[in-house]
């Protein structure tokens, strides 16, 4: 049986399960997560050796071990101190990982005000404003904000543990005329074909959505096929 922390009187096990409720909770709480798994790392529990001897061990099982290492290893890298990652990452058996530009990303003024002043026509991104209609906006929010609407029971989405991926796939010239959010990818398409040309040739869209906390880690990223 693993040692108990002296200071919470939980086992390693459940120091790893509060830590990870907590940042999913409450974002505020990072330090006391940091502190509860660097705890549950480095708890240790007695085995008996067939010499009929003791030694100590890691308390954690292999996958428990693991898990926690990971967790861990992201609370240094988006927190500035990816140097300190870098050998538990290691021992994990990883030998590369996102950019801390990437994992650690707020700005700098500098970087901002560089942002500010960059030529639209170059960006990979455009914002419009109001682009849909307060009924539209509703009805998005119907749909997606409350984490308990029916587009989330539906589906079975959980976030801890997460649920599959699942996605829809639309056909932007049969489909857009069938749903809402159809419709609402067609008139982005239309919208956007001066900006960027190359969309005037797409046949499909892929939508998806979560409901995750920022502590869950899924990352804004572009995919082109």
């Amino acid at each position: 049986m693993a040692d108990r922390d002296q200071n919470t009187r939980d086992t390693p096990e459940e120091l790893c399960a509060k830590a990870r409720k907590l940042w999913l909770n409450d974002p505020r709480q990072l330090d006391r997560v940091e502190e509860m798994y660097r705890t549950a790392l480095l708890a240790t529990k007695k085995v008996r050796q067939r010499s009929n001897k003791f030694r100590r061990i890691q308390a954690l099982a292999k996958p428990d071990y693991r898990a926690a290492g990971e967790k861990m290893a992201l609370i240094l890298c988006q927190s500035g101190r990816s140097s300190r990652a870098k050998d538990g990452l290691a021992a994990l058996g990883f030998n590369c990982r996102l950019a801390d530009c990437a994992l650690n990303y707020p700005m700098s003024e500098k970087e901002a005000s560089q942002l500010a002043g960059t030529d639209t026509q170059h960006s990979p991104c455009l914002i419009y404003d109001n682009f849909l209609s307060p009924d539209e906006l509703l009805k998005l929010r119907q749909i997606f904000q409350n984490p308990k609407a029916s587009y989330w029971r539906d589906h079975n989405y959980r976030v801890e543990p997460p649920s599959p991926y699942f996605s829809y796939v639309y056909h932007l010239r049969k489909d857009s005329t069938k749903t809402f959010l159809g419709s609402l990818a067609r008139r982005i398409q239309r919208h956007c074909r001066n900006a960027f040309p190359e969309i005037r040739r797409a046949k499909y869209v892929e939508l998806w959505a979560h409901c995750r906390p920022h502590a869950t880690g899924h990352q804004l990223h572009m995919r082109k096929a």
